[in-house]
């Protein structure tokens, strides 16, 4: 099978969904005792790059490859029950990055980067956080974030977002200022970033909230 992409768990840790970005229109389904792959859910037209489970693991929300999309998968039907373009059509590039879902499913949060036409400087680099009613399906706000943005995660809590990201975008720079932004989930606001990155990919939460000094190894940062 091609390789993964992002992976999802069941609750009852019983079911594994894989993404697999350009490599497959499929998500994956594998059981993790036997640790093997029971079946493929094909999603066509759209290969899944990143995907988020909702808590009673019934629908997957996964974003596109290949178009400006991100859509709702009702995992007991295997179909598609809602799609949403982010962006807008005059956008010389747009394109969803990332998703993640409140606490309470009532909220789908996409980074969204976009690449708007300028008459002045050619382009303008746009990162912003999408916030989706999961009811509706319909766009009910959003943050900016900076020039870039990336991954996503949540915080246990459901108050606060932490985004992989960049204020400015310099074509000319090989090594781009890349933060890790903090966003106020309450009051929908971001509260700024924490310096000092090279290139966050991926951010993830231990169980616990130990008390540790900051720690830096080439490819983690703990604190």
């Amino acid at each position: 099978p091609p390789l993964p992409n992002d992976i999802e768990i069941t609750p009852d840790g019983k079911t594994i969904y894989v993404a697999h970005g350009f490599g497959s229109e499929d998500l994956s389904v594998i059981e993790p005792i036997s640790q093997t792959r029971i079946e493929g859910i094909p999603v066509p037209g759209f290969r899944p790059h990143r995907i988020t489970l909702s808590q009673d693991g019934q629908k997957l929300y996964l974003n596109s490859e290949i178009s400006p999309r991100i859509a709702a998968l009702d995992l007991a039907s295997k179909v598609l029950t809602d799609s949403l373009e982010v962006g807008e059509p005059t956008d010389v590039s747009r394109r969803a990055e990332d998703v993640a879902l409140s606490q309470d499913g009532t909220r789908l949060y996409a980074a969204v980067s976009r690449i708007l036409p300028d008459p002045i400087s050619q382009f303008v680099f746009s990162g912003v956080l999408w916030i989706i009613d999961t009811a509706t399906f319909t766009k009910i706000g959003e943050i900016l974030i900076g020039a870039q943005i990336g991954t996503i995660s949540i915080s246990p809590d459901g108050k606060t977002a932490y985004i992989a990201g960049s204020e400015t975008f310099d074509l000319t720079s090989p090594n781009p200022n890349l933060q890790v932004f903090l966003v106020d989930l309450e009051e929908n606001t971001n509260l700024g970033p924490l310096r000092g990155f090279i290139l966050p990919v991926a951010i993830e939460f231990g169980a616990g909230k130990p008390a540790l000094p900051r720690v830096v190894w080439p490819e983690i940062v703990v604190f």
